[in-house]
């Protein structure tokens, strides 16, 4: 087995080279149980990357001596590759609502942001990692953030597009908007059935 093992080229998700002493299926025979275990191999014949998340056990007889492993191998390439295009088709996203001089924002059914553009930082007086995974009522007060979660229901209990007038207490002071709501945007292709609401605030 070492020696077959030896003759691919496998890559820790990093990219790195994995050291043969690393393999799942060794550890396992070492009397490790492994589970989740991901890597990238390069297949000889052709020079493809796959990437593969691997579960190993170690194959014990009735006294308890270690005879062999087993290994339970998942092609994981495909969902792998579904990942890396949203990620990029997020920074593409995010390069294009930076830009812009209105303020947007992308929360989950849940309420929770997900994506804020730069002008909402200012308007907020937060920083970009203070507000992702946050919902209104960790922000603003209680009255506000239910005023803004009955406007949020509506939206994407209709999906239809409406402007709306909410007042917000900014970091300038209050201010009445007028949000572009556009309710049931299939944000996260990984899961059809998750619907976000995209905010314009101009």
């Amino acid at each position: 087995m070492e020696k077959f093992i030896s003759n691919l080229d496998i890559y820790r998700p990093d990219g790195s080279l994995r050291p043969i002493e690393d393999d799942p299926a060794l550890r396992a025979l070492r009397g490790e149980v492994i589970t989740g275990y991901e890597h990238i191999v390069r297949i000889p014949a052709t020079g493809e990357l796959c990437h593969r998340q691997i579960n190993s056990s170690p194959v014990r007889d009735p006294e308890g001596n270690i005879i062999g492993s087993i290994s339970v191998v998942w092609d994981i390439t495909k969902s792998k590759q579904a990942e890396k295009e949203l990620k990029e088709s997020e920074k593409r996203l995010q390069a294009i609502i930076d830009g812009s001089d209105n303020a947007f924002y992308v929360k989950d059914q849940d309420g929770h942001f997900i994506l804020i553009n730069k002008h909402l930082e200012k308007l907020l007086g937060m920083k970009r990692d203070e507000v992702i995974g946050k919902t209104d009522y960790d922000i603003f007060t209680p009255e506000l953030a239910d005023c803004y979660k009955m406007n949020d229901s509506k939206i994407l209990g209709t999906g239809v597009p409406e402007q709306l007038e909410e007042v917000s207490y900014l970091v300038d002071g209050w201010h009445t908007k007028r949000w572009t709501c556009a309710g049931e945007v299939p944000y996260d292709r990984r899961n059809s059935h998750q619907w976000q609401h995209l905010r314009e605030y101009a």
